[in-house]
């Protein structure tokens, strides 16, 4: 499916039960006169409900330890419910175990795939990287 011309998911909230807040998603439209929007650094299941409120289509959650944003897996998998992105710190040695337990929708990565001069992008990197998200299926 092309990111122009596909269905898209649009965030929205839901209450569970007991009351928790969680962001849950609901297949809207995509509308091409629109860009899509990544809101990254979701620490919290409020920001979360913060970006779907405002409009968000995906959330990222950052898992680089020296990020003041940083985020565990743990906390990550109770935030994310359906859709989002998982950024930060992302790399072809952690990819699968991430991928694995938290089940992103999508991924972003940047420094994951990149040169020793932390600005190139590495050929070696972004194929090692690719070949370890392609060995996990959900």
């Amino acid at each position: 499916m092309s990111l122009l011309n596909g269905i898209f998911p649009k965030m929205k909230m839901t209450r569970s039960s007991n009351q928790s807040t969680i962001v849950s998603l609901a297949d809207k439209e995509y509308k091409k006169d629109r860009p899509l929007v990544k809101m990254c650094g979701i620490t919290s299941a409020r920001d979360a409900a913060k970006a779907a409120e405002a409009g968000a289509n995906f959330i990222g959650m950052i898992f680089w330890p020296d990020s003041k944003r940083s985020i565990p897996l743990p906390i990550a998998k109770e935030i994310s419910r359906k859709r989002w992105f998982l950024a930060g710190g992302v790399n072809h040695m952690n990819v699968c175990e991430a991928l694995s337990i938290l089940r992103p929708h999508g991924i972003d990565v940047s420094s994951g795939i990149c040169g020793p001069d932390g600005i190139q992008k590495d050929e070696l990197q972004i194929l090692s990287f690719m070949k370890a998200v392609h060995s996990v299926h959900y």
